[in-house]
């Protein structure tokens, strides 16, 4: 009897943990609790700007809650391969999010040790793609000109 118990835990367990493992999740579910936003883009690949006067803030704050996250973290300090080209700072109820852009994968970090993987909502991440890589090229252009 406790080894059937036993064995129907640990299958319980491990059905919880493969369910969590491939269902993704969004870090922010609703557009209200989501702070200011603030964008910070690599230039060139020479320095990095606040972007953010030229972002539509407004869609960029409806276009979060629609993107999802791996369950799974990584830990943070294997960063991923590739130049960062921008990472999008805001907050969701008072807790720090980041998002960061390595090409060719977006990332998450919630509570700064550990990277969630994007998955899911390609549309909306790829139209989120569009919004920070235009601001960084409005930033660009605004700097050679003057």
């Amino acid at each position: 009897m406790k080894q059937r118990l036993t064995y129907a835990l640990a299958s319980s367990a491990a059905c919880i943990a493969l369910a969590a493992w491939l269902v993704p999740y969004a870090p922010m579910p609703k557009a209200e609790g989501i702070g200011q936003i603030e964008v910070l883009g690599t230039i060139q690949g020479q320095y990095s700007a606040y972007v953010t006067r030229w972002l539509d803030t407004d869609e960029v704050r409806q276009l979060l809650p629609q993107i999802k996250m791996n369950s799974i973290p990584e830990i943070l300090g294997r960063y991923p391969e590739g130049k960062l080209t921008y990472q999008l700072e805001t907050d969701y109820n008072g807790q720090p999010l980041y998002l960061y852009y390595y090409p060719p994968e977006f990332y998450v970090t919630c509570d700064g040790r550990w990277m969630h993987r994007l998955r899911g909502s390609e549309d909306a991440v790829q139209r989120l793609h569009e919004i920070c890589l235009d601001a960084c090229e409005q930033e660009l252009a605004d700097t050679i000109y003057w």
